[in-house]
Protein backbone atom coordinates (compact mmCIF):
# COMPACT_ATOMS: atom_id res chain seq x y z
CA UNK A 1 0.00 0.00 0.00
CA UNK A 2 1.63 3.57 -1.05
CA UNK A 3 1.11 6.61 0.41
CA UNK A 4 0.05 9.79 -1.58
CA UNK A 5 3.58 12.29 -1.97
CA UNK A 6 3.33 15.25 0.30
CA UNK A 7 3.32 17.91 -2.17
CA UNK A 8 0.35 16.16 -4.60
CA UNK A 9 -1.43 17.20 -1.43
CA UNK A 10 -0.35 20.77 -1.09
CA UNK A 11 -0.60 21.35 -4.81
CA UNK A 12 -4.23 19.69 -4.91
CA UNK A 13 -5.49 22.22 -1.78
CA UNK A 14 -3.84 25.26 -3.61
CA UNK A 15 -5.39 24.41 -6.52
CA UNK A 16 -8.88 25.15 -5.20
CA UNK A 17 -9.51 28.58 -3.89
CA UNK A 18 -10.60 28.03 -0.67
CA UNK A 19 -12.51 31.59 -0.95
CA UNK A 20 -15.13 30.16 -3.38
CA UNK A 21 -16.41 27.78 -0.71
CA UNK A 22 -17.80 31.15 0.88
CA UNK A 23 -19.83 32.05 -1.73
CA UNK A 24 -23.71 30.77 -1.73
CA UNK A 25 -23.67 29.60 -5.13
CA UNK A 26 -20.18 27.04 -4.52
CA UNK A 27 -21.43 25.86 -1.19
CA UNK A 28 -23.62 22.35 -1.02
CA UNK A 29 -27.64 23.27 -0.77
CA UNK A 30 -27.43 22.07 2.71
CA UNK A 31 -25.17 24.77 3.39
CA UNK A 32 -26.21 27.54 1.60
CA UNK A 33 -28.31 30.24 3.06
CA UNK A 34 -32.45 30.06 2.47
CA UNK A 35 -33.19 30.44 -1.40
CA UNK A 36 -35.96 33.55 -0.62
CA UNK A 37 -32.78 35.62 0.57
CA UNK A 38 -30.91 34.76 -2.57
CA UNK A 39 -33.74 35.62 -4.68
CA UNK A 40 -34.13 39.07 -2.41
CA UNK A 41 -30.60 39.77 -2.76
CA UNK A 42 -30.64 38.98 -6.87
CA UNK A 43 -33.64 41.35 -6.99
CA UNK A 44 -31.43 44.26 -4.90
CA UNK A 45 -29.07 43.53 -7.38
CA UNK A 46 -31.47 44.84 -10.13
CA UNK A 47 -32.68 47.29 -8.58
CA UNK A 48 -29.04 48.81 -7.58
CA UNK A 49 -28.05 48.53 -11.69
CA UNK A 50 -31.40 50.38 -12.52
CA UNK A 51 -30.98 52.90 -10.37
CA UNK A 52 -27.46 53.01 -11.51
CA UNK A 53 -28.74 53.04 -14.90
CA UNK A 54 -30.92 55.58 -14.79
CA UNK A 55 -28.65 57.93 -12.64
CA UNK A 56 -25.95 58.24 -15.43
CA UNK A 57 -28.64 57.96 -18.48
CA UNK A 58 -27.83 62.00 -18.96
CA UNK A 59 -24.14 61.30 -19.97
CA UNK A 60 -24.25 57.71 -22.16
CA UNK A 61 -24.70 58.22 -25.78
CA UNK A 62 -27.83 56.22 -27.01
CA UNK A 63 -27.20 52.67 -27.61
CA UNK A 64 -26.00 51.38 -23.87
CA UNK A 65 -29.22 50.24 -22.47
CA UNK A 66 -28.10 47.38 -20.59
CA UNK A 67 -24.44 48.34 -19.79
CA UNK A 68 -25.17 48.26 -15.96
CA UNK A 69 -27.35 45.71 -15.87
CA UNK A 70 -24.90 42.92 -17.19
CA UNK A 71 -22.88 43.35 -14.45
CA UNK A 72 -25.88 42.62 -12.03
CA UNK A 73 -26.40 39.30 -13.85
CA UNK A 74 -22.52 38.05 -13.48
CA UNK A 75 -22.67 38.85 -10.32
CA UNK A 76 -25.93 37.30 -9.14
CA UNK A 77 -25.12 34.23 -10.76
CA UNK A 78 -22.07 33.96 -9.84
CA UNK A 79 -22.35 34.87 -5.79
CA UNK A 80 -25.79 33.87 -5.29
CA UNK A 81 -25.92 30.97 -7.72
CA UNK A 82 -27.63 29.83 -11.53
CA UNK A 83 -31.42 30.39 -10.24
CA UNK A 84 -30.89 34.29 -8.96
CA UNK A 85 -28.81 34.89 -11.90
CA UNK A 86 -31.55 33.73 -14.09
CA UNK A 87 -34.20 35.90 -12.57
CA UNK A 88 -31.91 38.87 -12.56
CA UNK A 89 -31.32 38.29 -16.37
CA UNK A 90 -35.07 38.21 -16.67
CA UNK A 91 -35.81 41.39 -14.91
CA UNK A 92 -32.59 43.05 -16.20
CA UNK A 93 -34.31 42.07 -19.73
CA UNK A 94 -37.64 43.62 -18.72
CA UNK A 95 -35.95 46.53 -17.16
CA UNK A 96 -33.55 47.82 -20.23
CA UNK A 97 -36.48 46.94 -22.62
CA UNK A 98 -39.15 49.10 -20.88
CA UNK A 99 -37.33 52.14 -19.09
CA UNK A 100 -33.95 52.63 -22.12
CA UNK A 101 -35.31 51.39 -25.08
CA UNK A 102 -36.67 53.77 -27.98
CA UNK A 103 -39.91 53.58 -27.51
CA UNK A 104 -39.22 54.00 -23.87
CA UNK A 105 -41.72 53.25 -20.91
CA UNK A 106 -43.27 50.64 -23.22
CA UNK A 107 -42.81 47.27 -24.42
CA UNK A 108 -42.73 48.47 -28.09
CA UNK A 109 -40.94 46.28 -30.87
CA UNK A 110 -39.02 47.14 -33.69
CA UNK A 111 -36.26 46.27 -35.94
CA UNK A 112 -33.48 48.04 -33.80
CA UNK A 113 -35.26 46.46 -30.19
CA UNK A 114 -35.11 42.96 -31.34
CA UNK A 115 -31.25 43.21 -32.44
CA UNK A 116 -30.60 45.05 -29.12
CA UNK A 117 -32.63 42.37 -27.07
CA UNK A 118 -31.05 39.49 -29.12
CA UNK A 119 -27.27 41.05 -28.28
CA UNK A 120 -28.63 41.12 -24.97
CA UNK A 121 -30.02 37.35 -24.77
CA UNK A 122 -26.67 35.77 -26.74
CA UNK A 123 -24.28 37.56 -24.49
CA UNK A 124 -25.95 36.54 -21.20
CA UNK A 125 -27.34 33.02 -22.16
CA UNK A 126 -23.53 32.83 -22.95
CA UNK A 127 -22.04 34.15 -19.37
CA UNK A 128 -24.73 31.65 -17.53
CA UNK A 129 -23.37 28.93 -19.58
CA UNK A 130 -19.91 29.48 -18.81
CA UNK A 131 -20.89 30.53 -14.85
CA UNK A 132 -22.78 26.98 -14.54
CA UNK A 133 -19.90 25.05 -16.06
CA UNK A 134 -17.42 26.79 -13.74
CA UNK A 135 -19.47 25.99 -10.66
CA UNK A 136 -19.98 22.15 -11.63
CA UNK A 137 -16.47 21.89 -12.11
CA UNK A 138 -15.51 23.14 -8.74
CA UNK A 139 -18.01 21.28 -7.46
CA UNK A 140 -16.62 18.16 -8.66
CA UNK A 141 -13.49 19.35 -7.86
CA UNK A 142 -14.18 19.70 -4.52
CA UNK A 143 -16.29 16.56 -3.81
CA UNK A 144 -12.64 14.83 -5.49
CA UNK A 145 -10.81 16.60 -3.01
CA UNK A 146 -13.45 15.14 0.05
CA UNK A 147 -12.83 11.82 -1.73
CA UNK A 148 -9.30 12.06 -1.60
CA UNK A 149 -9.30 13.25 2.14
CA UNK A 150 -11.62 10.47 2.95
CA UNK A 151 -8.63 7.70 1.11
CA UNK A 152 -5.75 9.74 2.50
CA UNK A 153 -7.23 9.46 6.10
CA UNK A 154 -8.19 6.07 5.96
CA UNK A 155 -5.22 4.73 4.41
CA UNK A 156 -4.04 6.62 7.70
CA UNK A 157 -5.90 4.30 9.52
CA UNK A 158 -5.05 0.90 7.70
CA UNK A 159 -1.40 1.96 8.06
CA UNK A 160 -2.15 2.54 11.91
CA UNK A 161 -3.91 -0.67 12.22
CA UNK A 162 -1.61 -3.31 9.90
CA UNK A 163 1.42 -1.77 11.84
CA UNK A 164 -0.57 -2.35 15.20
CA UNK A 165 -1.43 -5.79 13.96
CA UNK A 166 2.13 -6.83 13.12
CA UNK A 167 3.29 -5.73 16.31
CA UNK A 168 0.90 -7.91 18.04
CA UNK A 169 2.05 -11.13 16.30
CA UNK A 170 5.45 -10.56 16.44
CA UNK A 171 4.77 -10.37 20.24
CA UNK A 172 2.83 -13.20 20.14
CA UNK A 173 4.96 -15.22 18.27
CA UNK A 174 8.15 -14.10 20.15
CA UNK A 175 6.90 -15.31 23.57
CA UNK A 176 5.51 -18.54 22.05
CA UNK A 177 9.02 -19.23 20.64
CA UNK A 178 10.71 -18.15 23.94
CA UNK A 179 8.17 -20.44 25.54
CA UNK A 180 8.67 -23.23 23.69
CA UNK A 181 12.44 -23.36 23.66
CA UNK A 182 12.93 -23.51 27.01
CA UNK A 183 10.31 -26.34 27.62
CA UNK A 184 10.86 -28.72 24.32
CA UNK A 185 13.12 -31.15 25.47
CA UNK A 186 14.33 -32.01 21.45
CA UNK A 187 14.06 -30.25 18.26
CA UNK A 188 11.17 -32.00 16.86
CA UNK A 189 9.10 -31.56 19.76
CA UNK A 190 9.82 -27.83 19.69
CA UNK A 191 9.26 -27.76 15.65
CA UNK A 192 5.78 -29.55 16.68
CA UNK A 193 5.18 -27.23 19.59
CA UNK A 194 5.40 -24.19 17.54
CA UNK A 195 3.36 -25.53 14.11
CA UNK A 196 0.52 -26.44 16.35
CA UNK A 197 0.85 -23.07 17.95
CA UNK A 198 1.28 -20.74 15.01
CA UNK A 199 -1.41 -22.97 13.12
CA UNK A 200 -3.54 -21.41 16.01
CA UNK A 201 -2.63 -18.60 15.54
CA UNK A 202 -3.23 -17.99 11.68
CA UNK A 203 -6.85 -19.26 12.83
CA UNK A 204 -7.17 -16.43 15.11
CA UNK A 205 -5.77 -14.36 12.15
CA UNK A 206 -8.88 -15.93 9.93
CA UNK A 207 -11.20 -14.75 12.67
CA UNK A 208 -9.86 -11.08 12.78
CA UNK A 209 -9.63 -11.10 9.20
CA UNK A 210 -13.55 -11.96 8.47
CA UNK A 211 -14.87 -9.77 11.66
CA UNK A 212 -12.80 -6.72 9.26
CA UNK A 213 -16.36 -8.13 6.58
CA UNK A 214 -19.00 -8.91 9.12
CA UNK A 215 -18.49 -7.11 12.13
CA UNK A 216 -16.62 -7.62 15.61
CA UNK A 217 -15.13 -10.95 16.14
CA UNK A 218 -17.12 -12.69 19.30
CA UNK A 219 -15.72 -14.76 21.89
CA UNK A 220 -17.37 -17.93 21.01
CA UNK A 221 -16.23 -17.76 18.05
CA UNK A 222 -12.57 -17.58 19.16
CA UNK A 223 -13.52 -20.25 21.32
CA UNK A 224 -15.05 -22.71 18.66
CA UNK A 225 -11.46 -21.77 16.35
CA UNK A 226 -9.23 -22.51 19.30
CA UNK A 227 -11.03 -25.75 19.99
CA UNK A 228 -11.71 -26.73 16.49
CA UNK A 229 -8.79 -29.20 16.17
CA UNK A 230 -10.20 -31.43 19.39
CA UNK A 231 -13.37 -31.58 18.37
CA UNK A 232 -13.45 -34.53 15.88
CA UNK A 233 -16.11 -36.13 15.80
CA UNK A 234 -17.40 -34.35 19.26
CA UNK A 235 -20.87 -35.04 20.23
CA UNK A 236 -21.64 -32.55 22.41
CA UNK A 237 -18.65 -33.30 24.85
CA UNK A 238 -17.80 -29.74 25.10
CA UNK A 239 -20.39 -26.25 25.61
CA UNK A 240 -20.03 -22.65 25.29
CA UNK A 241 -22.23 -20.45 27.23
CA UNK A 242 -22.23 -16.76 27.87
CA UNK A 243 -23.23 -13.58 26.24
CA UNK A 244 -21.70 -12.03 23.06
CA UNK A 245 -18.27 -10.39 23.98
CA UNK A 246 -16.36 -8.24 21.02
CA UNK A 247 -12.69 -8.37 20.93
CA UNK A 248 -10.18 -6.71 19.24
CA UNK A 249 -7.31 -8.21 17.23
CA UNK A 250 -5.19 -8.56 20.14
CA UNK A 251 -7.41 -9.78 22.30
CA UNK A 252 -8.45 -12.67 20.15
CA UNK A 253 -4.84 -14.18 19.09
CA UNK A 254 -3.94 -14.18 22.76
CA UNK A 255 -7.36 -15.77 23.46
CA UNK A 256 -6.91 -18.32 21.03
CA UNK A 257 -3.31 -18.94 21.87
CA UNK A 258 -4.58 -19.89 25.96
CA UNK A 259 -7.71 -21.60 24.39
CA UNK A 260 -5.45 -23.72 22.05
CA UNK A 261 -2.77 -24.31 24.99
CA UNK A 262 -5.61 -25.39 27.71
CA UNK A 263 -6.90 -27.76 24.50
CA UNK A 264 -4.05 -29.57 23.51
CA UNK A 265 -3.51 -30.57 27.59
CA UNK A 266 -7.28 -31.42 28.11
CA UNK A 267 -6.61 -33.65 24.53
CA UNK A 268 -3.48 -35.08 26.29
CA UNK A 269 -4.11 -35.62 29.87
CA UNK A 270 -7.29 -34.33 31.14
CA UNK A 271 -11.37 -34.46 30.17
CA UNK A 272 -10.93 -34.78 26.20
CA UNK A 273 -8.38 -37.72 26.56
CA UNK A 274 -11.08 -39.82 28.25
CA UNK A 275 -14.42 -40.59 26.42
CA UNK A 276 -16.28 -39.64 29.23
CA UNK A 277 -14.78 -36.53 29.63
CA UNK A 278 -16.48 -33.12 29.13
CA UNK A 279 -15.27 -29.31 28.58
CA UNK A 280 -17.28 -26.25 29.84
CA UNK A 281 -16.42 -22.94 28.82
CA UNK A 282 -18.79 -20.07 30.51
CA UNK A 283 -18.28 -16.27 30.64
CA UNK A 284 -20.07 -13.23 32.24
CA UNK A 285 -19.23 -9.74 32.77
CA UNK A 286 -20.00 -8.29 36.30
CA UNK A 287 -19.29 -5.31 38.07
CA UNK A 288 -14.95 -4.44 38.30
CA UNK A 289 -13.41 -5.54 41.05
CA UNK A 290 -10.48 -4.70 42.96
CA UNK A 291 -8.18 -4.44 40.12
CA UNK A 292 -10.48 -3.42 37.60
CA UNK A 293 -11.94 -7.04 36.27
CA UNK A 294 -14.79 -6.86 35.01
CA UNK A 295 -14.99 -10.02 32.39
CA UNK A 296 -14.31 -13.60 33.66
CA UNK A 297 -13.73 -16.75 31.46
CA UNK A 298 -14.28 -20.07 32.92
CA UNK A 299 -12.80 -23.63 31.95
CA UNK A 300 -14.16 -26.80 33.58
CA UNK A 301 -12.71 -30.41 32.57
CA UNK A 302 -15.17 -33.01 34.57
CA UNK A 303 -15.00 -36.62 33.42
CA UNK A 304 -11.36 -37.11 32.41
CA UNK A 305 -8.58 -39.07 34.76
CA UNK A 306 -8.09 -37.89 38.26
CA UNK A 307 -6.19 -35.10 38.67
CA UNK A 308 -3.97 -34.85 41.47
CA UNK A 309 -1.41 -31.73 40.81
CA UNK A 310 0.17 -30.12 37.81
CA UNK A 311 0.91 -32.75 34.98
CA UNK A 312 4.28 -33.45 33.65
CA UNK A 313 5.67 -30.83 32.01
CA UNK A 314 3.48 -28.12 32.53
CA UNK A 315 5.66 -25.39 33.19
CA UNK A 316 5.31 -23.95 29.72
CA UNK A 317 1.26 -24.31 29.30
CA UNK A 318 0.81 -22.50 32.95
CA UNK A 319 3.58 -19.69 32.01
CA UNK A 320 2.12 -19.37 28.35
CA UNK A 321 -1.50 -18.97 30.00
CA UNK A 322 0.08 -16.05 32.42
CA UNK A 323 1.50 -14.48 29.77
CA UNK A 324 -0.90 -14.37 27.17
CA UNK A 325 -3.65 -13.18 29.95
CA UNK A 326 -1.80 -10.23 30.51
CA UNK A 327 -2.65 -9.25 27.36
CA UNK A 328 -6.33 -9.29 27.88
CA UNK A 329 -5.68 -6.87 31.10
CA UNK A 330 -5.81 -9.22 34.17
CA UNK A 331 -4.35 -12.63 34.88
CA UNK A 332 -5.34 -16.76 35.52
CA UNK A 333 -6.00 -18.93 37.85
CA UNK A 334 -5.66 -22.89 37.50
CA UNK A 335 -7.52 -25.09 40.40
CA UNK A 336 -5.96 -28.45 40.29
CA UNK A 337 -9.53 -30.66 41.10
CA UNK A 338 -9.36 -33.95 41.63
CA UNK A 339 -12.66 -34.17 39.72
CA UNK A 340 -10.49 -31.88 36.80
CA UNK A 341 -8.77 -28.84 36.06
CA UNK A 342 -10.84 -25.52 36.41
CA UNK A 343 -9.10 -22.30 34.86
CA UNK A 344 -10.17 -18.66 35.86
CA UNK A 345 -9.35 -16.10 33.39
CA UNK A 346 -9.82 -12.43 34.55
CA UNK A 347 -9.93 -9.80 31.95
CA UNK A 348 -10.60 -6.26 31.51
CA UNK A 349 -13.44 -5.19 28.64
CA UNK A 350 -11.54 -2.02 27.96
CA UNK A 351 -8.14 -3.71 26.95
CA UNK A 352 -10.05 -6.35 24.77
CA UNK A 353 -13.23 -4.23 22.90
CA UNK A 354 -12.58 -3.41 19.89
CA UNK A 355 -11.71 0.08 19.52
CA UNK A 356 -14.55 2.61 17.84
Amino acid sequence: MTSLPPHSTRSATASAPSWLSLLPAFRPKSEAPPALALYLSSLVLVLAALALRWWTDPWLPPGFPFLTFFPSVVISAFVLGLGPGILAALLSFVASWYFFIEPRLSLGMSSGTLVALGFYALVIITDLVIIYLVVGAYSREAALRAERDRLVAFQGVLMGELDHRIKNIFASVNAVVGLSRRHAATPEELATKLRQRIDAMGRANGIIHGSKQAGPALLADVATSALQPFLAGDDGRVSLSGPPVALDAAAVTALSLILHELGTNAAKYGALSAPEGKLAITWHRHEPDAAGHDLEIRWLERGGPSVEGPAERSGFGTELVQRMSAMLGGGAITLWQPEGVEVVLKAKTDAILPQA
